[in-house]
């Protein structure tokens, strides 16, 4: 790839067949660490505090995270993800505003990172729901 001066090349399988991509990012990243370019999404963290009780909580974050982070009990299941134990406990895609306690967890369903302010309206802090998930964790 050097001597040639190509940014990726192609990995061959016994038959001849295409069985991947190789880019010099790929051969780096094992010895430098990960490397980040213009063209990765900066990553927005999964969990903000909104205020002294509650955290919005993207759905896509893992439960074990949720657990070790906040510090409750969450009971095992089918799922792996924050959004598959809601959808789980849901038993439905819920609606907003749809409130729902599993063990330690008292959740509300709410879209595009709008927490919902105490009385169930309005977002309680925009700046910080903007960066985060679709769950508000209480």
């Amino acid at each position: 790839m050097r001597r040639q001066r190509r940014a990726f090349a192609f990995v061959v399988d016994e038959y001849g067949g295409v069985a991947g991509v190789l880019t010099v990012k790929d051969l780096l990243e094992p010895l430098v660490g990960e490397l980040h370019d213009e063209l990765d999404a900066a990553e927005e963290p999964s969990m903000v505090r909104v205020d002294g009780s509650r955290w919005l909580v993207d759905g896509r974050t893992n439960v074990d995270d949720v657990r070790e982070r906040l510090g409750i009990d969450l009971p095992d299941g089918e799922y792996v993800t924050l959004g598959g134990l809601l959808f789980d406990g849901f038993g439905h895609i819920p609606e907003e505003g749809e409130s729902l306690t599993v063990g330690d967890l008292g959740a509300t369903g709410c879209r595009n990172g709008q927490a919902p302010d105490r009385q169930g309206g309005g977002p309680a802090d925009p700046e910080q729901q903007r960066r985060a998930g679709r769950r508000i964790a209480r």
